[in-house]
């Protein structure tokens, strides 16, 4: 016979298969080169009593152990690789990501969660490094902080206090 505390609340711990989407972090790679990463993780609850008990949120311990190990392997790695047998984001996507749900899986155990799979879904260079240097506009002639000197540079005479500029003719114009 099995006696249950009436006074006690039931809590209930879905065992159902979750997706959890990292939010897209900008890291350094191995080479100290700025990236944009972001994960998909397929989780589920293996053990409730760890999930409840152990960590006061299990769902949101996930999401912060999926970005914390998606941060770690992303500045373990550089993006491209620079011999063959060095491995690479870009290059050797199934072995980083399997590396990826180990080391989650390590991360999680604790709060009785098991890591089913996980993907990279975002892997590019920043903005500021796929953009390449970016070139200032050429100044124009008019541009100039004295607006005398603009009016020179334009081909007209600058004006004086109380005295109006007029416009200097130019040599096609005198016969």
């Amino acid at each position: 016979m099995q006696w249950v505390n009436p006074f006690t609340r039931r809590i209930a711990v879905s065992t159902r298969i979750r997706n959890q989407e990292s939010a897209q972090a900008k890291v350094n790679d191995a080479g100290g080169n700025p990236i944009e990463i972001a994960a998909v993780v397929v989780w589920r609850v293996a053990d409730t009593a760890r999930a409840i008990y152990s960590v006061d949120d299990y769902t949101q311990f996930v999401t912060i152990q999926t970005e914390t190990a998606v941060r770690h392997i992303a500045s373990s790695y550089p993006y491209t690789s620079r011999s063959d047998d060095e491995l690479a984001l870009r290059d050797n996507a199934d072995e980083i990501t399997g590396e990826l749900s180990t080391e989650i899986a390590a991360r999680v155990a604790p709060a009785g969660v098991r890591i089913i799979e996980s993907r990279l879904t975002r892997l590019s260079y920043a903005p500021e490094i796929a953009q390449g240097p970016c070139r200032s506009p050429p100044r124009t002639r008019s541009a100039s902080p004295n607006p005398d000197m603009a009016s020179v540079r334009q081909g007209s005479a600058p004006a004086t206090p109380g005295q109006t500029s007029h416009p200097v003719p130019s040599r096609s114009a005198v016969s």
